[in-house]
């Protein structure tokens, strides 16, 4: 049982970089991936078998007996542990804990997803002992305003906060070494410019108006920036406009604090994008189970009825019989389609990248259509002028898989004796665009928006596997695909690829 949980969880294991343990219900480790490898320094052969919490001397912050009850219970649980390193060090992670069930539901494993938080926990900290100094800073300025140019020299020549003292015109008075830093400046460039002639923003002055009227604090969290003599430069602050008063209550001047939160916000981007890959890995991981059983069902029936049709079809001569026969092969064909889509989409890979002419590849996918499609008499009309010895970086494979998935559909929706076009473009820079179209009955605009949906089909005998396959070939392979229809018109899915080399021009 033990063999069969490792190789029924080794796909997913495989297709993330964080750690995956899998541990029995005695926390004995069965499964070690290349991810917990990297992160804790012990092999897979040194980890085996041994007890997971005894191997990383793992701390949880709650009991580990309430642990066992809560994933008894609901059956997962997800929290901060602090574990160690073959090498002594110490990680703070955040373990994803659930069970693995056999096929009664009981539940025969745990498995263990962890990722590191150790650098954002430290960030966490500095950051709240930043806000620390600024609130103690700020207080002491309100409240010992006659010594506050002092403070402020002491304050500024001492913290990597960035500061800025500007009058009530927004004229810089002082900053501190870490704000002139920042900049590329030397302290003695502010004094006397104004802070918007510097740094243009509408929506910044009306800030800095309101608190100079209000004599009000103001504070916002992960402000973007950005930098007028360098659009594409983006960064994120947390910031402070504090008063600063004379003892009559009015404002003279205004304190600015900045803390730079940038790596912070692409963190919190990172860490987002990784749930996603890893639900997405959850899910492929179902569908790997879930079609490896279809494909042990059905198709070794299927070749036997196929062959069984084939003997049926030569030895009889009766024509009604011959139509039956025509039929029944069809919908092999159409099952064998519908078991190589599912089985496709649940063991997508990264790209096995070589050099490709798609001028070639396409051609040999329209010559197989055409035979496919040669009862219903469909014309596949393509003009790849402008591929000729156009070299791009692909995987071969999951490029015939797109090309042959989309010239499918539009034969499929074609009616008979009608035109599929097949034409390739040249875009911008090394941009191509190839489009395929048809004269089918389209698609509605409400359908339209879910047509890359996994399981969303329009057809009565579909899975709705066919375009979202395709979509993810085609972002795997940095590609783009759009889809264009028009009820009664037909549809036409245009596929922009980068090439790597284009030929000269003679």
């Amino acid at each position: 049982m033990k063999q069969n949980l490792i190789l029924s969880q080794c796909r997913l294991a495989k297709l993330i970089d964080e750690p995956v343990i899998t541990c029995d219900l005695d926390n004995k480790i069965l499964l070690w991936n290349q991810g917990a490898e990297k992160k804790y320094g012990w092999t897979k052969e040194e980890a085996l078998n041994k007890d997971e919490n005894q191997l990383l001397k793992t701390k949880a912050n709650q009991d580990f007996r309430q642990i066992k009850k809560e994933i008894k219970k609901k059956g997962k649980w997800e929290g901060e542990l602090v574990q160690e390193k073959s090498d002594g060090r110490k990680i703070i992670a955040w373990s994803k804990w659930v069970y693995d069930r056999d096929q009664a539901g009981n539940p025969i494993a745990i498995i263990k997803i962890n990722n590191e938080i150790t650098h954002q926990k430290r960030m966490e900290s500095a950051l709240e002992n930043a806000y620390q100094e600024s609130e103690k800073t700020a207080i002491k300025r309100t409240i010992e305003l006659q010594e506050a140019n002092e403070l402020l020299a002491r304050i500024f020549s001492s913290t990597y906060v960035l500061f800025a003292y500007l009058d009530i015109n927004f004229n810089f008075i002082t900053v501190n070494k870490a704000y002139a830093d920042a900049e590329g400046k030397s302290i003695d460039y502010f004094p006397g410019k104004n802070h918007f002639d510097l740094y243009p923003n509408q929506e910044n002055l009306e800030i800095f108006k309101k608190v100079l009227a209000t004599g009000k604090t103001y504070l916002c969290y992960e402000k973007p920036f950005i930098y007028p003599d360098q659009p594409q430069k983006v960064t994120y602050w947390d910031w402070t406009l504090e008063p600063i008063k004379d003892p009559f209550g009015e404002v003279e001047g205004l304190l600015l604090c900045l803390v730079d939160v940038t790596e912070r916000k692409l963190q919190q981007k990172e860490l987002i994008e990784t749930e996603k890959e890893l639900s997405g890995a959850q899910r492929l991981s179902s569908l790997g189970t879930l079609s490896a059983s279809i494909a042990h069902q059905l198709r070794t029936p299927l070749a036997v009825i196929k062959m069984a049709t084939f003997n049926i079809k030569r030895k009889s001569k009766n024509p009604e019989i011959a139509k039956h026969i025509e039929n029944i092969e069809k919908k092999i064909s159409e099952s064998s389609h519908t078991i190589t889509n599912l089985l496709a989409y649940s063991r997508l890979k990264q790209p096995d990248f070589e050099e490709v002419y798609l001028d070639q590849l396409l051609t040999d996918c329209i010559k197989t259509h055409q035979k496919l499609f040669s009862k219903k008499k469909i014309r596949i009309k393509r003009d790849l002028k402008s591929l000729k010895k156009v070299l791009f970086k692909l995987d071969s494979y999951q490029a015939q898989e797109i090309f042959n998935n989309i010239l499918t559909n539009a034969c499929q929706a074609s009616a008979e004796k009608s035109t599929v076009e097949v034409k390739a473009e040249k875009g911008s820079d090394f941009k191509f665009l190839i489009k395929i179209s048809d004269q089918g009955l389209g698609i509605n605009k409400e359908n339209i928006k879910r047509i890359f949906e996994p399981f969303f089909s329009r057809k009565k005998t579909g899975t709705g596997l066919g375009l979202s396959l395709v979509k993810e070939l085609v972002d795997l392979n940095r590609g783009k695909i759009n889809i264009e229809s028009k009820e009664g018109r037909g549809t036409t899915v245009t596929l922009e690829f980068s090439a790597e080399s284009i030929p000269a021009r003679t």
